[in-house]
């Protein structure tokens, strides 16, 4: 367990690097602190709601776990100062006993105007980009409780199907790094984790549907897809740009525009996408290929006396390296992702670069083989072979860094 623990808090620290650099922009500022906050109110067309903090935040003196989320996400919007916008979209506003400010939108992006000023924002989560008052003030939909929620299966026209589950065929040392608890299965390859800010967002709408009863009946050609949760059948329409859900009661309701958007998601934009994150303290042995080179990585792991650190030895071939220069490097090879779905692209016969990984999870040996084809025509692109199977494409430039990276540790 200890083990565990201590791999996981590594890999925490790497998955965390590049998300800090991005938000550490010196020129941003947090728009709205809400951690002292106990009063909001959202206007929009007219209609206010007021939300309240007690233990949690509540709408109409009611605890609501939507609004909590609605809370959260806006306290994490950040802005930069700008000059005057204009032609933009008002949105909504947002009033607390200090200040009092629209949310704007022209084309792509978002802004917020306090007063005079103008901010251009970032961090705009789904909810806030497509707020409806109608997740506040319509109807709660047939419940589904999270607590006992392990399996939720998706079906998008009649090619398209995937479940996401709490179980995984992922190796314990493979699964080991992510935190969400829920999996992609039997969809790619491999199953893949389902990258935290996605799930709680889709776990947090799909347990507290909100809407407006409706008596029309819906045509089926407006279907967009069909899913079930803890063995209730739900389904999606569209109409006129609308959103409409039928629940397990046969009842039909409209459906907010941003729970509505967020039931069309597509598999790709669920999972974290890391190719291989096979973890340094697990790892028994590395071979890297490119075109005319050969490096073969090996380690051995164990416990201090007390048990409460691992110690590692790294070599390349038989060579031994610095392990927190190894470790740096392997960051690297660690973070190797895909970059988009692959859609039948033709690609070269020999591949360009491969990775052999060989490491030990439950004291079972395992062996993961990745192997990377230039597109025919775009080299700049990679197909991603994983033991024998092509779900994925990458950008070239990440391996080559990584390649760049090994040869200069090797060098030291």
């Amino acid at each position: 367990m200890k083990k565990y623990l201590l791999v996981f808090l590594a890999f925490l620290c790497l998955a965390g690097c590049a998300k800090n650099n991005q938000s550490a922009a010196s020129d941003s500022e947090v728009i709205l602190n809400t951690e002292s906050l106990t009063k909001l109110s959202i206007i929009k067309n007219g209609s206010t709601i007021n939300l309240q903090k007690g233990s949690s935040w509540e709408v109409e003196q009611v605890a609501d776990s939507v609004a909590d989320y609605f809370v959260e996400k806006l306290g994490k919007v950040r802005g930069k100062k700008v000059s005057e916008v204009k032609d933009y979209q008002s949105l909504y506003s947002v009033r607390t006993p200090e200040i009092e400010g629209q949310i704007l939108k022209k084309d792509t992006s978002y802004f917020f105007k306090k007063g005079r000023q103008f901010y251009e924002l970032a961090n705009v989560a789904p909810i806030l980009a497509n707020y409806d008052e109608i997740l506040f003030t319509g109807q709660p939909i047939q419940s589904v409780m999270m607590e006992g929620l392990s399996q939720m299966t998706f079906e998008q026209g009649t090619d398209e199907e995937f479940t996401l589950a709490k179980e995984s065929k992922l190796s314990k040392i493979e699964s080991a790094p992510f935190i969400g608890g829920w999996f992609l299965v039997n969809h790619y390859t491999q199953d893949f984790s389902v990258a935290y800010d996605q799930g709680e967002e889709l776990l947090i709408n799909v347990t507290n549907f909100r809407g407006k009863v409706i008596t029309d009946s819906l045509p089926e050609e407006n279907l967009q897809q069909q899913f079930s949760m803890n063995e209730q059948i739900f389904k999606l329409y569209q109409v006129d740009g609308k959103y409409y859900l039928k629940d397990a009661l046969n009842r039909v309701w409209q459906l907010p525009d941003y729970q509505g958007k967020l039931l069309e998601m597509h598999p790709f934009n669920l999972i974290d996408r890391f190719l291989a994150l096979i973890m340094a303290d697990a790892l028994d042995k590395l071979t890297i290929q490119t075109e005319d080179q050969t490096w073969k990585i090996s380690s051995t792991h164990t416990l201090n006396a007390d048990q409460t650190k691992i110690q590692s030895e790294f070599f390349v071939g038989d060579q031994k390296i610095n392990e927190e220069s190894f470790r740096k490097v392997y960051q690297y090879i660690g973070v190797l992702s895909a970059d988009f779905e692959y859609q039948g692209e033709t690609y070269q016969k020999d591949p360009q670069y491969s990775l052999t990984y060989d490491f030990t999870s439950e004291g079972q040996s395992q062996q993961r083989n990745l192997k990377f084809f230039p597109l025919t025509d775009d080299e700049d692109r990679l197909a991603v072979e994983k033991d024998g199977v092509i779900d994925f494409i990458c950008n070239q430039s990440q391996v080559a860094e990584m390649i760049k990276q090994i040869q200069t540790l090797v060098k030291k």
